[in-house]
């Protein structure tokens, strides 16, 4: 990659908004208590805008490609970061519930056009051959956003107050704005499609109905039965699009770039990888915090580990697939992530600090996969299908990120019911120890599917 300091300007821009909008999505987590306090409100309504956020996002991303091509990819993405901006200074600002919950809205439609264009402007941007080096380093900002939220907010609201986990964004924002309006080429597609309203509304309705369910199965706050149905309603809604996309010439979702190996494997890849193990960075605080009676300051140092593995790794992924191919990769790197994350099931009161040293090879190798996997699917894209593929990528990211919570939430609720053992409870240490000794086991087995999915790939060109 030559040494262009416009293109690595974009590079640092686009990783330095997804490492605002990761950030977001977890950073206010450990506030929660004193959002209610604020607020006069129980904590479990705190959810509501947590929810509302992942809703708009799931809403939004589908049609950004759309968006991008239609309006231009630096014009989309000026005014998500401005819509992002605005709404988290407004975020910080209100002053009940409902109002937090309406500006998390704006702030989610903000994230939704913010990173999947993000993307696209990548894409736009670099040659095939240096999209490894560059998608390896702009993923690290927004891997580590997600796992440094909890411990920032723990900091901000300890020492500061709730308002200010949204006021961080503000001069982040105005910056990246800034530079963007400078740097940034606003590329339009010469391949503009029609909009597919009717098949952006379907979409809109299935992913926001799955990721509402899958967002509050492991909490009380809505009756089970309900969210199931919501469940089964949104599946019904996303398989009917299926059909109708069959159907028509240009779809908001072009499911038909499935037919290609790499993207197809790569979509199936980073749905296992994130849903099954994306938990870890959840149940490991609740772990330490309830059992080991760590504060959440502390709790989020140990999991700090995670985010230096991730960062470690970003200087030998490109060399690491130009020596072994991305094949080879995808089938022994899974083994060794499920290794790491079952030797967790071992770590107990006297060993508790060996869970540094399994999050820091965790962070190095789940870091490694999410990075191969996100390149291999771009990799047969024609220039055509580039917005409709990062739509894709985008949902499938998020809609994964909202069933790795779930599922951790589920089993470890599943296990903790099988011991018949409530958390924070100190005489039954020994049964909540192997609910979660369970978790991580599942998680490991979970995992291994990956290999199964990546022996399939082209040993000619991709080993």
């Amino acid at each position: 990659m030559k040494n262009n300091k416009p293109d690595i300007m974009i590079a640092f821009l686009i990783s330095l908004a997804f490492f605002i909008e990761l950030l977001d999505t977890t950073i206010i987590n450990t506030s929660i208590p004193q959002m209610a306090i604020s607020f006069n409100v129980p904590e479990t309504a705190i959810k509501l805008a947590i929810t509302s956020y992942l809703i708009s996002l799931a809403i939004f991303i589908p049609i950004s490609g759309w968006f991008a091509d239609k309006f231009g990819s630096r014009t989309i993405f000026c005014s998500a970061i401005f819509i992002f901006t605005i709404s988290s200074l407004f975020c910080g600002l209100s002053n009940s519930i409902y109002e937090l919950a309406f500006y998390r809205i704006l702030q989610g439609i903000g994230g939704a056009l913010m990173t999947p264009v993000g993307r696209l402007i990548i894409l736009q941007t670099f040659d095939k051959n240096d999209l490894i080096k560059i998608m390896s380093y702009i993923s690290i900002p927004a891997l580590f956003g997600q796992m440094i939220g909890p411990l920032l907010g723990g900091i901000i609201t300890t020492f500061y107050s709730w308002h200010w986990i949204f006021f961080v964004n503000i001069p982040l924002g105005i910056i990246l704005f800034s530079l963007s309006l400078k740097f940034i080429k606003n590329e339009k597609s010469i391949y503009l499609k029609k909009l597919d309203l009717k098949g952006f509304i379907l979409i809109a309705l299935g992913l926001s109905f799955l990721s509402f369910s899958l967002e509050n199965l492991s909490e009380k706050i809505f009756p089970k039965l309900f969210l199931i149905i919501l469940m089964f309603i949104g599946s019904i809604i996303l398989i009917y699009y299926i059909f109708y996309s069959k159907k028509i010439k240009n779809p908001i979702i072009n499911l038909k770039l499935f037919q290609t190996k790499t993207f197809k494997i790569a979509n199936i890849q980073l749905l296992i990888s994130i849903s099954s193990v994306g938990g870890i960075s959840f149940l490991i605080p609740i772990l330490l915090q309830s059992q080991f009676k760590m504060t959440p300051l502390h709790s989020g140092i140990m999991v700090l580990p995670i985010a230096i593995g991730a960062i470690f790794i970003r200087f030998f992924v490109s060399k690491l697939v130009s020596t072994f191919g991305y094949r080879k990769i995808l089938i022994i790197n899974p083994l060794i992530i499920s290794c790491c994350v079952l030797l967790l099931s071992f770590i107990k009161e006297n060993n508790i600090y060996l869970i540094i040293i399994f999050g820091f090879l965790f962070g190095i190798f789940y870091t490694l996969q999410i990075s191969v996997t996100s390149i291999l699917g771009y990799l047969d894209i024609k220039a055509i299908d580039k917005s409709n593929a990062t739509s894709i990528q985008s949902s499938s990211i998020q809609l994964s990120m909202n069933m790795a919570i779930c599922f951790s939430a589920l089993f470890l609720n599943f296990f903790l019911t099988l011991n018949n053992a409530k958390l924070g409870i100190i005489n039954n240490t020994n049964e909540v120890l192997l609910s979660f000794q369970y978790c991580f086991i599942i998680m490991s087995i979970l995992f291994l599917l990956n290999s199964f999915f990546a022996y399939f790939l082209d040993k000619k060109n991709l080993n």
